[in-house]
């Protein structure tokens, strides 16, 4: 993902719908997305990032998506572990069916 002024931190996907994502990621990352105000897990508000990910259903090559996204939810799972979910404010429609299609061909296998 990708913070207003472009610094990239990792992530990786836990959960994933076409309305939004949940991802995984370690304290450091948690706290460069978080205000020092809404660092205690619960409802988020005012945060903005940049998704960018990719997508891969073998034999096809990976599929890169961008999407911007309100953080609404954070949860800390273990003691450097957090759970950071939120939901596309900005996402192109192409990108919507890409996922939806994704989505269920994972689903019918």
């Amino acid at each position: 993902m990708r913070l207003p002024g472009g610094e990239i931190l990792p992530a990786v996907i836990v959960n994933l719908s076409a309305g939004g994502l949940k991802f995984s990621c370690g304290r450091d990352t948690a706290h460069h997305i978080l205000p020092r105000n809404q660092q205690t897990p619960g409802q988020i508000t005012g945060v903005v990032i940049e998704i960018q990910f990719a997508l891969q259903l073998p034999p096809q090559p990976q599929l890169p998506l961008n999407a911007i996204a309100r953080v609404i939810h954070s949860e800390r799972i273990a003691q450097d572990v957090f759970h950071i979910g939120v939901q596309f404010i900005r996402i192109e429609e192409a990108t919507v069916a890409t996922l939806k299609d994704y989505i269920e061909a994972i689903y019918s296998q």
